[in-house]
């Protein structure tokens, strides 16, 4: 499916047994491959891979300290059972227990705190 949904890849088509000109398309298929530029930046993220991921689990312990006393805010889940890569810090605003009654006033909320959060002069500059 990576490849337009083609019935053989490029290589068994122009190296297999038998020469072929066009492959099948019998499934709608996607165009996942990288290009030569994309390989180049994600080998070189690849040599970086540790530095950037200690550099996240940095960044994630200084949220975990400025956040720790917001108890309704929930913290990205960790379990000793895997490390955690932070490509992002998601949080739960949850003030309280959420429920399919009280689900728009909470939305409310939130939305209230990150408007405030966002406009105040210190992340308009």
């Amino acid at each position: 499916m990576r490849d337009h949904g083609a019935s053989i890849s490029d290589n068994q088509r122009h190296f297999g047994p038998r020469p072929y000109l066009l492959s099948e398309f019998p499934f709608l298929g996607y165009n996942y491959r990288m290009t030569d530029i994309q390989a180049s930046i994600g080998v070189t993220q690849m040599a970086r891979a540790k530095e950037i991921a200690q550099k996240r689990q940095q960044l994630a312990k200084q949220y975990d300290e400025k956040l720790r006393n917001i108890t309704w805010l929930k913290k990205p889940f960790r379990s000793n059972d895997y490390i955690h890569g932070y490509q992002s810090y998601v949080c739960l605003f949850e003030p309280e227990r959420i429920d399919m009654n009280n689900i728009k006033h909470i939305n409310s909320k939130r939305n209230d705190l990150f408007y405030g959060i966002f406009t105040t002069k210190r992340y308009l500059n």
